[in-house]
């Protein structure tokens, strides 16, 4: 498509930066409006597998945010009871040399930094903070008018709503549709590298499994800092907050009976470093775009996180969602040749994250049977290419949810 789009997009989270740099890029004059007064990433730990890390290479993010990486030689597989060890899997070069990218993990803050920087220096009043989405007054085939909470109506071309789980941009293009308690709460704290033994230092990249939890630990910051994420059984969520402060006394609770390592790694966190918040999850769309406007990452598909493709997903649909601007006549086809190409692989790894997490934290004790989970490189996601994969004509939507 040639020509310069007014884009605007709503949330500046992960998937809405790299949609805005990816665009940006092509020549389109991108708007990001966040919410937030303050920029900053909640949450501690995630791992770039190589269907993200290539896109963020090709986004020119590599020399930038490499210093920040931890890229892993090996994972093991734990019992959460005994300790012992079950698998190990090789990461490092030869999956590297695979699959053409590196697997990697990257503290959030790391990440979202980084694209930040990025955009600030390519457009530097790109990004609007304390702006958040509060209503759709246009949209139809000649653009889209919204009205944000301090820049007031702005009229543009395009509307992407990047703006996460509880988005009011999908409730604006379809509706509202509740969100609904996944029965999982989830845990989450950095540790400092040298506050833990050498015995989990040696192999820090870990997976420890046991009935109704799962407990997570690898390393981010360049390796200055252990990310500890425990995913829990739970009958009910009251808290409001996405992110509610947790005591040690309570995760230990949850983590009875499991082998030492796991009281080690908890009492390492910080006590003002601790957190809990509940998982979530909203129905499936059968459609992502309307008129002039659409959705991208958690908006989307919100996943939950037993695949570690939550970001990884949105990091793909900002890709591929640049390219069908750059290769369709108008901004109507691109937003339907996107859709076409992303809704069933969202809406599919959304399924599969789904049923890992029962496969991997059962409801029941007599359910559990280690090994029997997936991840996202047995199921075959990481071969994905979002920079070369065949686009769809423009127009052919994929209708229904995968």
């Amino acid at each position: 498509m040639s020509g310069s789009l007014r884009i605007l997009i709503a949330g500046g989270g992960i998937g809405g930066l790299t949609a805005a740099l990816a665009l940006q890029q092509l020549g389109h004059r991108v708007r990001v409006f966040e919410r937030a007064r303050v920029l900053g990433e909640v949450g501690a730990g995630l791992t770039l597998t190589p269907n993200a890390t290539r896109v963020l290479q090709a986004l020119g993010l590599w020399p930038a945010l490499r210093p920040t990486l931890v890229l892993p030689e090996c994972s093991e597989l734990r019992d959460g009871r005994s300790g012992r060890r079950l698998a190990v899997r090789e990461l490092g070069e030869p999956l590297a040399a695979r699959y053409g990218a590196d697997y990697c993990h990257v503290h959030r803050a790391d990440l979202h930094g980084c694209l930040v920087e990025a955009l600030k220096a390519r457009a530097p009043d790109a990004l609007s903070l304390d702006d958040a989405f509060i209503a759709l007054e246009r949209n139809d085939t000649d653009g889209v008018r919204v009205r944000l909470a301090r820049s007031g109506s702005v009229e543009g071309d395009v509307l992407i709503g990047a703006d996460g789980l509880r988005s009011t941009v999908r409730t604006a293009l379809f509706g509202p549709a509740e969100t609904r308690f996944a029965g999982y709460v989830a845990w989450r704290g950095l540790a400092p590298m040298q506050a833990l033994p050498a015995t989990l230092r040696e192999v820090p990249a870990c997976m420890t499994i046991g009935p109704r939890n799962l407990l997570l630990r690898y390393p981010v910051s360049a390796g200055r800092l252990m990310n500890v994420a425990c995913m829990g059984r739970s009958e009910h969520w009251a808290e409001e907050s996405w992110s509610v402060p947790a005591t040690h006394a309570e995760l230990l609770e949850q983590l009875e009976g499991w082998h030492e390592d796991a009281a080690i790694l908890v009492r390492a966190i910080p006590a003002e470093a601790l957190f809990k918040w509940g998982l979530f999850e909203r129905e499936l769309l059968a459609q992502w775009h309307h008129e002039s406007s659409a959705l991208l990452g958690d908006a989307a598909h919100p996943m939950l996180p037993f695949l570690g493709q939550g970001a990884v997903m949105a990091i793909e649909d900002a890709v591929v969602l640049a390219r069908a601007f750059a290769e369709t006549a108008t901004p109507a086809a691109a937003l339907a040749c996107y859709t076409a190409a992303r809704l069933a692989r969202g809406n599919e790894v959304t399924r599969l994250s789904a049923e890992n997490g029962h496969a991997l934290v059962p409801r029941d004790e007599s359910e559990f049977q280690p090994g029997s989970h997936s991840s996202a490189a047995t199921l075959g996601l990481i071969a994905y290419d979002p920079l070369n994969v065949r686009l769809p004509v423009a127009g052919a939507v994929t209708r229904g949810a995968a």
